[in-house]
This record gives structure tokens, C-alpha cells and sequence, in this order.
């Protein structure tokens, strides 16, 4: 911003006055249009930071859902199988009962684009901390999912044979029962995530779970 002194100079202390409160008031004119110009960034970087939370959320919803109706079969038929074995005790003899369950991750681009652009400065306290909900149900979700995918491709070699060694077969159950493992902690992680979606989509206060 330039200031310019009156070519004619100054004669008196009121025109000194007039001149000084002009200066100030284009400072403080100029102070104002550039506040006015960051606040508007500021809300619209938050804005697309929600709009961003907003649709990932709704997508990963509709994921979630569909994975709860298709892990369901997999996971009573790997129930059914141990219970079946120990039952009859025949190991290997029913090993084609039982059915993999299926691998789903979420993505949290949402949060990593929120982090860069600094949108979170721009939030309510209240409002970061539900989508920092929303990110470590992400995060718990994906780990569990991601430390399962060796247990599941251990247990896809012993698919239908018939002819497991008394080893393979103890292996082959103790996989079957930590992939159970897996599967309930992924669905304790699921159904929070869907709690946090809610409470960030509506605003709601966090509550201790």
C-alpha cells in the first residue's frame, strides 16, 4: 500500500490531522478487505475439507453395509466347521465346508487432504475431533484387515484337500480361529466407524465407547 503526501505540503495542524486520519483509514480499510478475503478462504477450505469427509463417508457406508451382509456366510461356515470337527472328529474329512471371508479396506484420503490445506485450523475443536473419530476407525479397521490377509492366504493352501496331516490340520484350525478373531474385531471396528460417521455427519458430541 502506497501513502502520499499532499504535493502543496501542510500549512496547518488540522490539515496535518485530516491527513494522518486519511492514512489510517485507508490502512484500516485495507486491513479489512484483506481479513474479509481470508476469512473467506479459510471457510471455503473448510468447507471443501467437509464436503470431502462428507461424500468419503457416504461411499465408505454403503461399503461397510455391504460388507457386513457378505461376511456373514463365510464367517457361520468357519463356525460350523471347527464345531463340526470337534464333533466328529474326522479333521480333514469336512474340510470343503467351510468358505473364506471376503477383504474390504477403507480409504482416508478425506483426512490426508484436510491435514495438507490446514482446513482443520479452520474447524470447531468439536468438529476436528469427530472426524479424528472418524480417521482412527479407519485406521483400526484397516489394520485389522491388513494383519488378517496373511492368516487368510495361509488357510486358502489348505482348501479342499482331504489330505492334511495331523500338523497341517492343527494349523488349519488354529487359522480358522484366528481369522474369527480378526472378523469380530473387524466388526466391533465397523459398526464404531458407523457410530462416528453419524456423529460427524450430524455434528453430535463424541461420546466414550
Amino acid at each position: 500500500m502506497e501513502t502520499h503526501v499532499p504535493r502543496e505540503g501542510i500549512h496547518s495542524f488540522r490539515q496535518f490531522i485530516v491527513e494522518v486520519a486519511m492514512i489510517v483509514l485507508g490502512v484500516l480499510i485495507a486491513l479489512a478487505v484483506e481479513q474479509v478475503r481470508e476469512r473467506h478462504h479459510e471457510r471455503k477450505v473448510a468447507q471443501e475439507a467437509r464436503e470431502g469427509f462428507r461424500s468419503e463417508m457416504e461411499l465408505e457406508r454403503k461399503a461397510l453395509n455391504f460388507y457386513f451382509d457378505r461376511v456373514k456366510a463365510p464367517r457361520e461356515s468357519l463356525e460350523k466347521f471347527l464345531a463340526a470337527e470337534k464333533a466328529e472328529k474326522k479333521g480333514g474329512a469336512t474340510m470343503a465346508t467351510y468358505e473364506a471371508p471376503i477383504w474390504q479396506f477403507l480409504p482416508s484420503g478425506a483426512w490426508d487432504a484436510a491435514v495438507g490445506t490446514q482446513a482443520f485450523s479452520y474447524m470447531e475443536p468439536a468438529e476436528v475431533q469427530n472426524y479424528s473419530l472418524v480417521h482412527t476407525g479407519q485406521l483400526m479397521f484397516n489394520r485389522f484387515a491388513e494383519q488378517m490377509q496373511p492368516v487368510l492366504a495361509d488357510l486358502d493352501t489348505f482348501r479342499g484337500r482331504t489330505d492334511l496331516t495331523p500338523e497341517e490340520q492343527r494349523q488349519r484350525d488354529h487359522d480358522i480361529r484366528t481369522v474369527l478373531e480378526y472378523l469380530s474385531s473387524i466388526d466391533q471396528a465397523g459398526h464404531a466407524l458407523l457410530r462416528y460417521f453419524d456423529l460427524a455427519t450430524t455434528g453430535g458430541a463424541p461420546t466414550s465407547q
